[in-house]
């Protein structure tokens, strides 16, 4: 059985103490509160962030440093093929390279240097270095490289046409963002308008069917028969509350991850606009409540 990485023991720690701490808030809104309607939402609410937020956390963290990785391995690799280019061979070009700053990247490029200074073949530390990565960008192009070695191609070369692809690559992504910016303000303008329209209906729209409901409701039950009733009864309108507040979270969710999809293409970039249109929402709706 394959040992678990540090990031994943952080990550099973993480699970498990946010899991069991959320569960008891739970159990303590279950047995406190569950007569107070809003008191007890808003503390469901917080035992679900304490559930999913720190695992979002680390897997968005997580993302961000593999971008930033992707980054700095192309510079890596071109700094190898200078040096290279310069006369000196692949094993030669890592020593020079021993004490560069590469971000994050910098651990797995000094642990590679290690093993190639240990007699490991430059393939074999570069598969290593990869499945360390855990970048599929990175396993693709470590794989061509030993793909072009083994079958006699020029690596260096080889090397050189991977960075530019993948610059073309990053370039592509950074266009995508920029067309794509359009489409995320429409969706926050989009959202916004919806929570309006729900605040608007529950304080405008609704107390004015209730006003109606009043004025038209017969004097008695023997008038009941011939007296016409419109707008909406106080009882039935209370109804419509979680209604209009698990619609506003649904919205919020949903949108979010669809912005993030299209602006970064990654449904976890979406998660934290769903946090952000969750909590103003919900935090604007009940606002509207105490006004």
């Amino acid at each position: 059985m394959k040992p678990l990485k540090k990031e994943e023991k952080i990550l099973i720690f993480l699970i498990v103490l946010s899991v069991s701490l959320g569960t008891v808030l739970e159990i303590f809104n279950f047995l406190l509160f569950a007569g107070i309607p809003m008191i007890n939402f808003l503390i469901h609410i917080s035992a679900v962030l304490i559930i999913f937020l720190p695992i979002f956390l680390t897997f968005y963290l997580r993302r961000l440093k593999l971008i930033e990785m992707e980054s700095v391995f192309i510079e890596f690799l071109k700094d190898m093929v200078e040096n290279v280019r310069g006369g000196s061979n692949i094993y030669q070009s890592l020593q020079h390279l021993k004490n560069t700053n590469y971000k994050s990247l910098t651990p797995y490029i000094r642990r590679l240097i290690r093993r190639t200074e240990m007699g490991v073949p430059f393939e074999k530390a570069m598969i290593l270095f990869s499945e360390e990565v855990g970048s599929k960008l990175v396993s693709r192009i470590v794989l061509s490289l030993i793909e072009s070695h083994n079958f006699g191609g020029n690596i260096i070369d080889t090397m050189e046409s991977l960075s530019q692809i993948v610059l073309e690559i990053e370039k592509m992504k950074e266009e995508r963002k920029t067309y794509v910016s359009a489409q995320q303000i429409t969706g926050y303008l989009v959202f916004f308008m919806f929570l309006g329209i729900i605040i608007g209906m529950d304080k405008v729209l609704f107390p004015q069917l209730t006003k109606i409901f009043l004025e038209t409701s017969p004097a008695s039950p023997l008038e009941a028969g011939t007296a016409g009733i419109g707008g909406i009864p106080p009882e039935a309108i209370k109804a419509f509350e979680p209604l209009f507040r698990d619609l506003i979270l649904i919205q919020g969710i949903f949108s979010g991850i669809l912005i993030g999809k299209m602006a970064e293409g990654s449904f976890i970039a979406g998660i934290k606009h769903s946090f952000v249109f969750s909590i103003i929402g919900i935090s604007a709706y009940y606002a509207s409540k105490l006004i």
